[in-house]
C-alpha cells in the first residue's frame, strides 16, 4: 500500500486454524512452498483462503436469491446456459482487469494500491476515467440498497417470530399520507410464501420504513463508515454462513423433487416461454459483479497466491453452486419470490432451517453492504484525480443508500433494481470495460479520437497478425500458450460478444415494456 495508507483487508496469519486451513488449500489456491517470507511487513497478508472467502462472499450476494424465479420464468437451459456463459465471462473479464492493474506503473507484482479507475485513466483517457467512476458508483450503490432491503426483510421475519409482530411506517397507504402498519406471521399459511407487509390482508402500500430497516440500519451502518479491515469478522461470519445454508437449501429442495414427491412434482420446466423469460439477462448479469472489486484484494493478497486459480477456482464452484440453488429451490416451489430467502421461512418449516436462512440473509446478504459503501467511498476519494473530499464522499457512497433503500423494499421495486442495474451499469462495468482498457494497454488510441479512428484501432486488433501480441507487457497467465498469438484478435472478439449480448438482452427489454404497454392499454379500454 502506499505510504501511510492502512491495508484494506488484513489477514490475521498467525492464527493456527486459518493456517491450518491455508495449508489445506495451498495447492488447490496457488500457494506451492511452505517457506513463507514476513507478508506483514509489505502489507501483503491476504492469503489463499482468505482470497477464496473474499471472492466467494463477493459473487454470493443478492442477486442469488432471485435466481430461483429466474429459473421458474425462464426454464433451465436458458438460465443455466446464461449463468455458465457469464461466469465464463466474468472470470475472463476479472483476469483482464488483473492485467491492466499489473501494467500500471511499477505494479508488475501488486505493490502499489490501484483504485478501480485509475487504469481507466492511465492507459485510456479523462473521459473513460470519469464515466468508470460513474458506472462502478451506481454499481456499488445497487449492491448496497440491494443488499440493505433483504437484510430489512430478514430482520423483519426475525422481529414477527420473537415479538410475533413487526411495525412499518407507510408512504400513500392509507388516508393519510403516512400511516403505521402491522404485520404478523398470521398473514402466512404453509403453502404460500411470506413476505412481510406484502402477504395477507395488510394495507397495501407503495413504500414503507419498518421496524427491521432501522434495526438493521442500527447495526450495519456503523461499519459502513469504517475501513473494511475493521469489518473482517463479519466477512468470516458470511463465509461460514454461506458454504453452509446454500448446499444445505438445494439439498433440502432437491429431496423434496427427487425422493419425496417424485419428479413429476417438479415445477421446473426445461424450456420456459412467455414475457417472462425476457428478464433473464438481467438478474444473471446482477450477479457477475464481483469483478468490480478485485483491485483492493490484488493490493493485499501475498505474492504466493495464484491469481488465476483464485479466480477461476472460486467462479467454477460459485457457477455451479448457483445454478444447483436456483434450480432445485424452482423445482421444489409451487410459488417463487423474486427473494428466495423467503422460500425457508414459511410456517411449518423445521426451525434449523429457518434459522439457517434468516443467518443468510442478515450475515452473508450484510457483509456486501459495508464492502460496497467503502470501496465506493475510497474510489472517489483516493484515486489518481481525487474526485471529491471526505465528507462529500461519506453523505454519496453512506447516507444516500441508506437513505434512499426503503423505496425499494416492496417485492416489484426490488426485482426492477436486480434486472435494469445488472443490464444497464454492472454487465457494461465488469465484462466489456477490461478488455477496452487492456486493448487500450496493448496499443493506445486518444481518449477523444473519432468513431471512424477507433473502427480503425479496433479492426488493427480484431485483425491483428497472429504473431503479435506485445507479449513483452504481458504479466499474467490471461491466456494457454497456444492462444497467446491470437490475443488481440480474442480481446476485440470479446468486446462483440458481450456487446452483442448486451443489445439483445436490452432489446428483449423492450420487447417486454411494448408488451406491457400494450397489455395496460387494452385493460383500460
Amino acid at each position: 500500500p502506499a505510504p501511510g495508507r492502512r491495508p484494506v483487508v488484513p489477514y490475521a496469519t498467525s492464527k493456527s486454524v486459518y493456517d491450518g486451513l491455508e495449508r489445506g488449500l495451498s495447492k488447490f489456491f496457488g500457494n506451492n512452498n511452505d517457506d513463507r517470507p514476513d507478508h506483514h511487513r509489505d502489507g501483503k497478508v491476504i492469503g489463499s483462503f482468505a482470497s477464496a472467502a473474499i471472492f466467494i462472499n463477493a459473487i454470493i450476494g443478492p442477486g442469488l436469491l432471485s435466481l430461483p424465479k429466474v429459473f421458474k420464468d425462464a426454464g433451465l437451459v436458458l438460465t443455466g446456459t446464461l449463468l455458465i456463459a457469464g461466469f465464463i465471462l466474468a472470470a475472463f473479464a476479472t483476469m483482464a482487469r488483473s492485467e491492466t492493474v499489473a501494467l500500471m506503473p511499477d505494479n508488475a507484482d501488486f505493490t502499489r494500491t490501484v483504485e478501480f479507475a485509475d487504469p481507466a485513466l492511465n492507459f485510456v483517457g479523462r473521459r473513460t476515467f470519469y464515466l468508470s467512476h460513474i458506472f462502478f458508483y451506481l454499481a456499488s450503490m445497487s449492491m448496497a440498497i440491494a443488499s440493505i432491503v433483504l437484510v430489512a426483510e430478514a430482520s423483519d421475519i426475525v422481529i414477527a417470530r420473537i415479538f410475533g409482530r413487526t411495525w412499518a411506517l407507510t408512504l400513500n397507504g392509507g388516508h393519510t399520507a403516512f400511516n403505521v402498519a402491522v404485520w404478523s406471521l398470521d398473514n402466512c399459511d404453509t403453502q404460500d410464501l411470506c413476505r412481510p407487509f406484502e402477504t395477507g390482508d395488510q394495507v397495501s402500500t407503495t413504500a414503507f420504513v419498518s421496524l427491521g430497516y432501522v434495526a438493521t440500519f442500527l447495526v450495519i451502518f456503523p461499519v459502513s463508515t469504517d475501513r473494511i479491515s475493521e469489518g473482517m469478522a463479519l466477512q468470516w461470519v458470511s463465509f461460514a454462513v454461506a458454504v453452509i445454508a446454500v448446499p444445505l437449501a438445494s439439498l433440502k429442495a432437491a429431496h423434496s423433487v427427487f425422493l419425496v414427491h417424485g419428479i413429476r412434482s417438479s415445477h421446473l420446466t426445461l424450456i420456459a416461454t412467455g414475457k417472462r423469460t425476457l428478464s433473464a439477462s438481467g438478474v444473471v448479469l446482477f450477479n457477475l459483479m464481483y469483478g468490480i472489486f478485485v483491485s483492493t484484494w490484488l493490493g493485499e493478497k501475498r505474492r504466493d497466491v495464484s491469481v488465476s486459480s483464485v479466480v477461476y477456482g472460486t467462479s467454477f464452484y460459485s457457477c455451479l453452486a448457483m445454478i444447483a440453488y436456483g434450480a432445485s429451490l424452482a423445482a421444489a416451489s409451487r410459488h417463487v419470490s423474486s427473494d428466495g430467502l423467503l422460500e425457508s421461512t414459511e410456517r411449518g418449516e423445521p426451525v434449523i432451517e429457518v434459522v439457517l436462512a434468516l443467518l443468510f440473509g442478515f450475515f452473508v446478504i450484510a457483509s456486501g453492504i459495508p464492502v460496497a459503501c467503502i470501496m465506493a467511498r475510497h474510489n472517489l476519494r483516493a484515486s489518481t484525480l481525487k474526485l471529491v473530499d471526505d465528507a462529500c464522499a461519506n453523505i454519496l457512497c453512506v447516507w444516500l443508500p441508506w437513505g434512499v433503500a426503503w423505496l425499494f423494499y416492496p417485492s416489484r421495486a426490488y426485482r426492477a433494481l436486480v434486472n435494469y442495474a445488472g443490464l444497464f451499469v454492472v454487465a457494461w462495468l465488469a465484462l466489456w470495460l477490461p478488455f477496452f482498457i487492456l486493448l487500450h494497454a496493448i496499443k493506445p488510441i486518444a481518449d477523444d479520437a473519432t468513431t471512424s479512428d477507433y473502427l480503425a484501432w479496433f479492426l488493427d486488433h480484431f485483425l491483428a497478425p497472429p504473431d503479435y501480441y506485445g507479449a513483452e507487457i504481458s504479466v499474467l497467465p490471461l491466456l494457454p500458450d497456444a492462444l497467446r498469438p491470437y490475443a488481440r484478435r480474442i480481446y476485440a472478439s470479446m468486446l462483440v460478444v458481450i456487446a452483442g449480448w448486451l443489445v439483445g438482452a436490452l432489446f428483449s427489454y423492450l420487447i417486454y415494456i411494448v408488451y406491457f404497454l400494450i397489455r395496460e392499454v387494452d385493460g383500460v379500454s
